[in-house]
Protein backbone atom coordinates (compact mmCIF):
# COMPACT_ATOMS: atom_id res chain seq x y z
CA UNK A 1 0.00 0.00 0.00
CA UNK A 2 0.92 3.57 -0.62
CA UNK A 3 0.45 7.15 -1.61
CA UNK A 4 -0.53 8.39 -5.12
CA UNK A 5 1.76 10.00 -6.69
CA UNK A 6 1.77 13.93 -6.82
CA UNK A 7 0.69 16.53 -7.57
CA UNK A 8 -1.77 16.93 -4.44
CA UNK A 9 -4.63 17.24 -2.86
CA UNK A 10 -6.21 14.43 -5.02
CA UNK A 11 -9.94 14.67 -5.42
CA UNK A 12 -12.14 11.64 -4.31
CA UNK A 13 -16.05 11.41 -3.92
CA UNK A 14 -18.47 9.33 -2.24
CA UNK A 15 -22.33 9.15 -2.33
CA UNK A 16 -24.41 10.80 0.89
CA UNK A 17 -28.01 10.95 0.95
CA UNK A 18 -28.23 10.30 -2.94
CA UNK A 19 -25.86 12.99 -4.04
CA UNK A 20 -22.21 12.49 -4.96
CA UNK A 21 -19.57 14.89 -3.03
CA UNK A 22 -16.45 15.02 -3.55
CA UNK A 23 -13.27 15.65 -1.32
CA UNK A 24 -9.42 16.82 -1.31
CA UNK A 25 -6.76 13.98 -0.01
CA UNK A 26 -3.42 15.18 0.85
CA UNK A 27 -0.17 13.65 0.95
CA UNK A 28 -0.37 13.51 4.02
CA UNK A 29 -3.50 12.44 4.98
CA UNK A 30 -2.84 9.55 2.54
CA UNK A 31 0.63 8.82 4.51
CA UNK A 32 -0.94 8.83 7.94
CA UNK A 33 -3.31 6.54 6.95
CA UNK A 34 -0.83 3.97 5.44
CA UNK A 35 1.08 4.48 8.75
CA UNK A 36 -2.34 3.61 10.64
CA UNK A 37 -2.52 0.58 8.66
CA UNK A 38 1.01 -0.87 8.65
CA UNK A 39 0.31 -0.31 13.01
CA UNK A 40 -2.57 -2.26 13.40
CA UNK A 41 -1.93 -4.89 10.60
CA UNK A 42 1.75 -5.97 10.04
CA UNK A 43 3.12 -9.21 11.06
CA UNK A 44 -0.73 -10.18 12.61
CA UNK A 45 -2.29 -13.46 12.03
CA UNK A 46 0.70 -15.63 12.91
CA UNK A 47 2.62 -13.51 10.57
CA UNK A 48 0.15 -14.23 7.37
CA UNK A 49 -0.13 -10.27 6.97
CA UNK A 50 2.52 -8.51 6.12
CA UNK A 51 2.17 -5.18 4.64
CA UNK A 52 4.59 -3.47 2.25
CA UNK A 53 4.90 -0.03 0.96
CA UNK A 54 4.79 1.59 -2.40
CA UNK A 55 5.25 4.57 -4.00
CA UNK A 56 4.68 4.62 -7.92
CA UNK A 57 7.79 4.45 -10.34
CA UNK A 58 9.21 8.19 -11.25
CA UNK A 59 10.28 8.01 -15.23
CA UNK A 60 11.41 10.03 -17.60
CA UNK A 61 7.77 11.52 -19.01
CA UNK A 62 7.15 12.31 -15.23
CA UNK A 63 10.40 14.72 -15.22
CA UNK A 64 9.20 15.89 -18.52
CA UNK A 65 5.56 16.58 -17.96
CA UNK A 66 5.42 17.41 -14.31
CA UNK A 67 5.71 21.04 -13.31
CA UNK A 68 9.17 21.40 -11.88
CA UNK A 69 7.41 21.82 -8.28
CA UNK A 70 5.03 18.62 -8.34
CA UNK A 71 7.93 16.40 -10.02
CA UNK A 72 10.25 18.03 -6.59
CA UNK A 73 7.81 17.03 -4.48
CA UNK A 74 7.21 13.37 -6.35
CA UNK A 75 10.80 13.21 -5.54
CA UNK A 76 10.83 13.61 -1.80
CA UNK A 77 7.18 11.86 -1.27
CA UNK A 78 9.07 8.79 -2.64
CA UNK A 79 12.06 9.64 -0.22
CA UNK A 80 9.57 10.27 2.47
CA UNK A 81 7.71 6.92 1.95
CA UNK A 82 11.17 4.76 1.44
CA UNK A 83 12.15 6.10 4.81
CA UNK A 84 8.81 4.75 6.51
CA UNK A 85 9.55 1.53 5.47
CA UNK A 86 13.55 1.37 6.16
CA UNK A 87 12.69 2.77 10.14
CA UNK A 88 9.48 0.29 10.15
CA UNK A 89 11.01 -2.77 8.54
CA UNK A 90 9.02 -3.29 6.14
CA UNK A 91 9.58 -4.37 1.95
CA UNK A 92 9.86 -1.13 -0.13
CA UNK A 93 8.01 -1.90 -3.66
CA UNK A 94 7.45 -0.10 -6.88
CA UNK A 95 6.13 -1.51 -9.56
CA UNK A 96 6.76 -0.66 -13.63
CA UNK A 97 10.14 0.14 -13.56
CA UNK A 98 11.53 0.30 -17.14
CA UNK A 99 14.02 2.12 -19.94
CA UNK A 100 16.20 4.34 -17.05
CA UNK A 101 13.61 4.85 -14.17
CA UNK A 102 16.46 2.11 -12.19
CA UNK A 103 18.88 5.03 -12.48
CA UNK A 104 16.44 7.48 -10.97
CA UNK A 105 16.03 5.26 -8.55
CA UNK A 106 19.21 4.63 -7.27
CA UNK A 107 19.91 8.76 -7.13
CA UNK A 108 16.83 9.01 -4.97
CA UNK A 109 18.32 6.64 -2.56
CA UNK A 110 15.52 3.93 -3.24
CA UNK A 111 17.17 0.69 -3.60
CA UNK A 112 18.55 -1.70 -1.46
CA UNK A 113 17.88 -4.64 0.44
CA UNK A 114 14.58 -4.19 1.02
CA UNK A 115 13.76 -2.96 -2.24
CA UNK A 116 11.43 -5.05 -4.01
CA UNK A 117 11.18 -3.01 -8.25
CA UNK A 118 8.73 -5.28 -10.38
CA UNK A 119 8.81 -5.94 -14.24
CA UNK A 120 12.30 -4.17 -14.71
CA UNK A 121 11.83 -4.29 -18.85
CA UNK A 122 14.49 -2.87 -21.52
CA UNK A 123 17.19 -2.22 -18.52
CA UNK A 124 20.54 -0.56 -19.15
CA UNK A 125 23.87 -2.43 -18.68
CA UNK A 126 24.55 0.00 -15.72
CA UNK A 127 21.09 -0.89 -14.41
CA UNK A 128 22.09 -4.04 -14.17
CA UNK A 129 24.61 -3.41 -12.06
CA UNK A 130 23.20 -1.15 -9.43
CA UNK A 131 20.74 -3.86 -9.00
CA UNK A 132 23.17 -6.44 -7.73
CA UNK A 133 25.46 -3.36 -6.42
CA UNK A 134 22.83 -2.51 -3.55
CA UNK A 135 21.26 -6.10 -3.46
CA UNK A 136 17.71 -4.64 -5.13
CA UNK A 137 15.83 -7.59 -5.29
CA UNK A 138 13.52 -7.59 -8.79
CA UNK A 139 9.94 -9.59 -9.50
CA UNK A 140 10.11 -10.86 -12.76
CA UNK A 141 6.26 -11.61 -14.09
CA UNK A 142 7.07 -13.26 -17.69
CA UNK A 143 3.42 -13.42 -18.08
CA UNK A 144 2.58 -9.76 -17.77
CA UNK A 145 1.89 -7.44 -20.52
CA UNK A 146 5.09 -5.73 -19.57
CA UNK A 147 6.99 -8.71 -20.48
CA UNK A 148 5.57 -8.21 -23.79
CA UNK A 149 6.35 -4.86 -24.37
CA UNK A 150 9.98 -5.23 -23.28
CA UNK A 151 11.73 -7.48 -21.94
CA UNK A 152 13.43 -8.14 -17.75
CA UNK A 153 17.28 -9.31 -18.38
CA UNK A 154 16.27 -11.78 -15.35
CA UNK A 155 19.18 -13.77 -16.33
CA UNK A 156 21.53 -11.04 -16.80
CA UNK A 157 20.74 -10.03 -13.29
CA UNK A 158 20.98 -13.26 -11.47
CA UNK A 159 24.55 -13.60 -13.41
CA UNK A 160 25.40 -10.44 -11.94
CA UNK A 161 24.44 -11.94 -8.33
CA UNK A 162 20.85 -10.30 -7.96
CA UNK A 163 17.88 -11.98 -6.16
CA UNK A 164 15.45 -12.02 -9.37
CA UNK A 165 12.34 -13.44 -7.62
CA UNK A 166 9.09 -15.34 -10.26
CA UNK A 167 5.67 -13.17 -10.43
CA UNK A 168 2.36 -13.39 -11.63
CA UNK A 169 1.61 -9.99 -11.92
CA UNK A 170 -1.28 -10.72 -9.75
CA UNK A 171 -4.31 -12.70 -11.01
CA UNK A 172 -6.16 -12.22 -14.26
CA UNK A 173 -7.43 -14.50 -17.13
CA UNK A 174 -4.60 -13.85 -19.23
CA UNK A 175 -2.12 -15.01 -15.99
CA UNK A 176 -3.60 -16.80 -13.25
CA UNK A 177 -1.29 -17.90 -9.60
CA UNK A 178 -0.31 -20.95 -11.13
CA UNK A 179 3.23 -20.53 -10.68
CA UNK A 180 4.12 -23.67 -12.39
CA UNK A 181 2.98 -22.01 -15.26
CA UNK A 182 5.41 -19.12 -14.71
CA UNK A 183 8.15 -20.96 -14.49
CA UNK A 184 7.15 -22.81 -17.80
CA UNK A 185 6.53 -19.23 -19.23
CA UNK A 186 9.85 -18.31 -17.84
CA UNK A 187 12.09 -20.71 -19.23
CA UNK A 188 10.04 -20.09 -22.72
CA UNK A 189 10.65 -16.82 -22.90
CA UNK A 190 14.22 -16.24 -21.97
CA UNK A 191 15.43 -19.47 -24.01
CA UNK A 192 13.83 -17.85 -27.01
CA UNK A 193 15.14 -14.84 -26.52
CA UNK A 194 19.02 -16.63 -26.25
CA UNK A 195 18.10 -19.38 -28.78
CA UNK A 196 19.19 -21.87 -26.23
CA UNK A 197 17.21 -24.49 -24.59
CA UNK A 198 19.77 -24.79 -22.06
CA UNK A 199 18.83 -21.29 -20.45
CA UNK A 200 17.09 -21.19 -17.24
CA UNK A 201 17.34 -24.65 -16.05
CA UNK A 202 14.29 -26.26 -13.87
CA UNK A 203 15.90 -26.43 -10.61
CA UNK A 204 16.71 -22.14 -11.09
CA UNK A 205 13.21 -21.55 -12.30
CA UNK A 206 11.92 -23.55 -8.82
CA UNK A 207 14.45 -21.58 -6.96
CA UNK A 208 12.86 -18.49 -8.73
CA UNK A 209 9.85 -18.96 -7.03
CA UNK A 210 10.76 -20.02 -3.66
CA UNK A 211 13.72 -18.99 -1.93
CA UNK A 212 14.41 -16.23 -4.61
CA UNK A 213 10.64 -14.87 -3.68
CA UNK A 214 11.05 -15.35 0.22
CA UNK A 215 14.27 -13.44 -0.43
CA UNK A 216 12.35 -11.02 -2.43
CA UNK A 217 9.85 -10.41 0.56
CA UNK A 218 12.30 -10.09 3.02
CA UNK A 219 11.09 -13.44 4.94
CA UNK A 220 13.61 -15.77 3.89
CA UNK A 221 14.73 -16.80 7.28
CA UNK A 222 11.57 -18.19 7.81
CA UNK A 223 10.21 -19.76 4.56
CA UNK A 224 11.41 -20.47 1.20
CA UNK A 225 12.90 -23.51 1.92
CA UNK A 226 12.73 -26.56 4.01
CA UNK A 227 15.24 -25.95 7.05
CA UNK A 228 15.28 -26.66 10.49
CA UNK A 229 14.03 -23.44 12.15
CA UNK A 230 11.58 -22.42 9.52
CA UNK A 231 8.20 -22.67 9.08
CA UNK A 232 7.09 -26.18 7.84
CA UNK A 233 4.87 -25.25 4.67
CA UNK A 234 5.81 -27.62 1.99
CA UNK A 235 3.39 -28.27 -1.70
CA UNK A 236 2.68 -31.57 -2.73
CA UNK A 237 1.97 -32.16 -6.37
CA UNK A 238 -0.13 -35.32 -7.43
CA UNK A 239 1.72 -36.16 -11.15
CA UNK A 240 -1.39 -38.06 -11.71
CA UNK A 241 -2.80 -35.85 -13.84
CA UNK A 242 -3.51 -36.23 -17.92
CA UNK A 243 -1.40 -33.05 -18.33
CA UNK A 244 1.94 -35.07 -16.88
CA UNK A 245 1.34 -38.15 -18.51
CA UNK A 246 3.18 -40.56 -19.97
CA UNK A 247 5.52 -39.46 -17.02
CA UNK A 248 8.67 -39.52 -19.31
CA UNK A 249 7.44 -38.56 -22.76
CA UNK A 250 7.88 -41.28 -24.25
CA UNK A 251 4.14 -41.41 -26.88
CA UNK A 252 4.80 -39.60 -30.41
CA UNK A 253 3.22 -36.29 -30.57
CA UNK A 254 -0.32 -36.16 -30.90
CA UNK A 255 -0.70 -39.80 -28.88
CA UNK A 256 -3.11 -39.43 -25.70
CA UNK A 257 -1.87 -42.56 -23.66
CA UNK A 258 -4.01 -43.53 -20.92
CA UNK A 259 -2.81 -44.93 -17.21
CA UNK A 260 -4.54 -48.41 -16.31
Amino acid sequence: MGPTRAPHPRIYADWKDGQRQTYPVTFEQQMKTCQHIADQWHDTHAGRIQIAMLYPVLRDEHERDMTPDDYAAACTQAQTVRQFARDRGLVFTQDGHWRGSVRRADALGLLGPETLLSHCIDLHEDEIALVAQTDTKIAHNPSANASIMGRCPAIEMMAAGATVALGSDATAPDRSADMFRHMQQAMHYHRTYFRDASVLPIGKALEMCTIGAAHGLGRAHEIGSLETGKRADIVTVDLRRPHLSPQYGGAPSGVLCQWQ
